[in-house]
């Protein structure tokens, strides 16, 4: 019986082995081997999110219409979603362009989306609520529609999240006239009721705006455009607002929390904002843990980038070195990388999803960071992964069992929207 309970044992212990092996290896047991292609020409994605139930709820834009799908766990269209798993959104008359997406507790749907002119002169910030059968429901907003009465220079790269109450917290950020010499970033937040009006509790009549000044030479003027109007928004347990703006590239990374009234939180940082050296080339997408730590990430060379702000808005000295992580790949870079995305594990682990530059052209990248900033090498090859079935991941959601799921384009692909999944 010793024997018989030791063969047993390596056995248990050798699975065990296999599997932590494969963290980061394609799922083939998702859609077609490891990947799911909506055949939609131009058509992009740029949002994504996991429900309680394991579907995946994925959104992008075609021309004149945003596209809305939902996939079973297994990485197949949920049929019994809209028309046979996939919803499509009239931008009127406008041309439909970014997209963020949350998936609500009772299974329902929040889109925002930009809409603009054709010559982009002109952009409007929609959001749409779905039912979770895929109709729009049309007790929100005008039949299922409400469109932000943002300032002009604030229609770029919309974010969502979800408040306590069925209340929709919507995000955009820009620097106006869209110059890097340009002296100040501004982001506006809007909170919405579950009926699509103005939650006039919330900042100036439903909405609030954060500006942020630039210091001499923090931008990136050696970039460019790079990441001009890059923006992110999350809240923490307290539900109090954390946005994100990486005013055109540039080391320092600005961030404010509002509280949920929509004020600047003043024991955060200098009077409610900071601005941090956080040595990466810009600071691009954050999340918040469940300690109410904010974690940002951004590009590196021949890599990405992760800092952490404790609650106070000062860095964290316990999280890698100084507060700052990074996870290097074996390439050779053709310019920036950009991790797009980051979001965090059943496990506190930090997942960061991107494009790389490698061997001249672009490929997605992923990486995964421990709790305290330490590279998982377990993860791919030391911590990251180069998956070629996309050539760049927007965004990424981890699910239950810490998979990790992303929808990006494959050029060869003629812009359709695919998603891979990652083992955990």
């Amino acid at each position: 019986m010793a024997v018989v309970s030791g063969v047993a044992l390596l056995a248990i212990s050798l699975v065990a082995v296999a599997h932590a092996s494969s963290a980061g290896r394609l799922d083939r047991s998702f859609g077609d081997h490891g990947q799911f292609v909506l055949q939609r020409t131009f058509a992009n994605a740029s949002g994504l999110d996991i429900g309680q139930s394991g579907r995946i709820v994925f959104a992008g834009s075609h021309r004149n219409e945003f596209i809305v799908g939902r996939l079973r766990a297994d990485g197949r269209l949920d049929r019994a979603f809209a028309d046979e798993g996939v919803a499509t959104v009239p931008a009127a008359d406008a041309e439909a362009d970014t997209t963020s997406v949350a998936i609500d507790r009772r299974g329902g749907i929040v889109l925002a989306g930009m809409a603009c002119t054709d010559d982009e002169s002109a952009c409007d910030i929609s959001v749409y609520r779905l039912t979770r059968t895929g109709q729009l429901n049309r007790r929100f907003g005008d039949h299922g529609t409400k469109t932000l009465a943002f300032p002009k220079s604030f229609n770029t790269d919309p974010a969502v999240a979800l408040a306590p109450r069925h209340r929709i917290v919507i995000e955009a950020s820009s620097c106006p006239n869209g110059g890097v010499f340009q002296r100040q970033c501004d982001v506006g937040v809007a909170r919405l009721q579950p009926d699509g009006s103005l939650d006039r509790t919330f900042g100036h009549h439903g909405t609030s705006v954060v500006f942020f000044k630039r210091k001499a030479n923090n931008c990136g003027l050696a970039f460019g455009n790079e990441f001009e109007n890059v923006g992110a928004m999350a809240l923490d347990s307290r539900h109090r607002v954390v946005v994100l703006e990486a005013c055109g590239g540039g080391r320092n990374a600005a961030l404010a929390r509002l509280k949920p009234n929509g004020s600047l939180d003043r024991s955060f940082g200098h009077r409610g904002r900071v601005y941090k050296d956080v040595r990466m080339e810009a600071a691009i997408a954050l999340t918040i843990d469940s300690h109410d730590r904010i974690d940002v990430a951004g590009p590196k060379p021949k890599g990405f980038g992760v800092a952490r702000f404790r609650p106070s808005g000062k860095l964290d000295s316990g999280f890698g070195k100084k507060g700052n992580a990074a996870v290097t790949f074996a390439s050779d870079p053709r310019g920036l990388d950009a991790p797009n995305a980051v979001d965090l594990d059943s496990r506190g682990r930090i997942v960061v999803g991107g494009r790389l530059g490698f061997r001249g052209e672009d490929i997605a990248g992923f990486a995964r960071l421990k709790p305290k900033g330490g590279i998982d090498r377990r993860f791919g090859h030391r911590g990251g992964v180069i998956q070629k079935r996309l050539n760049y991941a927007t965004a990424i959601a981890v699910d239950s069992r810490n998979r990790i799921a992303a929808v990006g384009e494959k050029y060869s692909d003629v812009g359709h929207m695919k998603l891979v999944r990652l083992l955990g």
